[in-house]
């Protein structure tokens, strides 16, 4: 007996826009590469998408205006197509949490910075029943880099997480109520994202881990975990 077909999540693209700093951009690797293992596609236009997905930024007050702004205008869109799934992640998504699905109705998808590796799981919920969903716990660990799978080809550069949150709580700063409490990734996690990423393309190591040292040393909070994959790394890419 032939297996039932399900439906084709090749048909289904997404597109992506990040706002902020390294470590969003990250995290939108991150789930932009869970999204193609599970056999999305990526696209370009956010007219030809059919999940559109903003990753935002709450420290700087333009980087939170934009997306805002972004975010308000895909009202259009979703009355266009009202199959069309949208969703916020990031640390707007996070400071703002619930909110931001009572202020625009039109969204679907509320996911935190240490949530974004339910972001598959996510999309088939609400596919399947078309509810509101969020994913907001900051005491999650610091999820894996999934399996690359073609997306770092021609890339020149990628980042690589070391740690998450802050435990400092400056004043001025959100960080921590938005990332968590400071978190560090096991060396063998770290690394293993490196080779992963070095075997894809690999990038001039060098000249890019002479900088990383220098950097790391000069760190407050360099510790023996960081210049370890830092040595470690010397080791992979200038063989």
């Amino acid at each position: 007996m032939a297996r039932p077909r399900r439906r084709d999540k090749v048909s289904l693209s997404f597109y992506l826009k990040t706002f902020g700093c390294q470590m969003n951009k990250h995290d939108s690797d991150s789930v932009s590469q869970i999204l193609l293992n599970q056999g999305y596609r990526q696209s370009q236009a956010i007219e030809d998408a059919q999940i559109i997905l903003i990753n935002t930024c709450a420290v700087r007050q333009k980087a939170e205006d934009k997306a805002l702004t972004l975010i308000g205008r895909l009202a259009l869109l979703k009355r266009k197509n009202p199959d069309l799934i949208t969703g916020v992640l990031g640390c707007v998504a996070q400071n703002q949490g619930v909110d931001l699905l009572a202020h625009f109705p039109h969204l679907d998808l509320v996911i935190g910075p240490r949530n974004v590796h339910h972001i598959d799981e996510l999309i088939s919920k609400i596919r399947k029943k078309r509810n509101k969903v969020f994913s907001l716990d900051l005491t999650e660990r610091i999820s894996l880099f999934p399996k690359y799978n073609g997306y770092l080809k021609e890339r020149v550069t990628c980042f690589l997480k070391i740690m998450e949150g802050c435990d400092n709580y400056c004043s001025y700063c959100v960080v921590p109520y938005v990332r968590g409490r400071e978190r560090s990734r096991p060396f063998k996690d770290i690394f293993d994202e490196l080779k992963g990423a070095a075997s894809k393309q690999p990038p001039d190591g060098g000249l890019l881990l002479g900088i990383a040292r220098d950097i790391a040393i000069k760190a407050q909070k360099a510790d023996s975990t960081v210049l370890l994959v830092i040595d470690q790394a010397e080791e992979l890419f200038c063989q």
